[in-house]
């Protein structure tokens, strides 16, 4: 058996679909003409997890400096392609929103921080393993 046959499976040499290339081709093209429609900015993300919700308290502000190293990281150490981006843009403005959620329940129903949680069950796993219908 030659080694022709075989494929060496890295993050460059993976196959993608030809329609994310596409998407990524005029992604990147739209960007090479001043057209940035999936930057990564720290007032960005924020603003539209505020839009999404129609919420605007974050509460604490401990999660800002975090969260801006690692906008830092993605635009200056991930290199990623503009589906890179695109996603990583979606996926983090998702959490901002859910963060927005959280803290409007706690401001609506104060008394939840005070709940004792006695005898807590955590349930983990590999994926596939069952432990989604371990807890359901």
């Amino acid at each position: 058996m030659s080694d022709s046959s075989t494929q060496e499976f890295t993050f460059q040499s993976l196959h993608r679909p030809l329609a994310y290339r596409a998407i990524d081709f005029l992604g990147s093209r739209l960007g090479s003409m001043g057209m940035t429609i999936a930057d990564i900015n720290v007032d960005s993300l924020l603003e539209r997890a505020t839009k999404i919700t129609h919420l605007d308290d974050f509460g604490d502000s401990s999660f800002e400096r975090p969260l801006s190293q690692l906008v830092d990281s993605l635009n200056n150490e991930a290199h990623l392609n503009f589906m890179g981006k695109y996603m990583m843009r979606e996926m983090l403005s998702e959490l901002l929103s859910e963060r927005l959620r959280v803290q409007h329940y706690f401001n609506k129903f104060p008394e939840v921080s005070e709940e004792k949680i006695e005898k807590p069950l955590f349930i983990t796993g590999l994926p596939r393993s069952g432990t989604t219908f371990l807890f359901n």
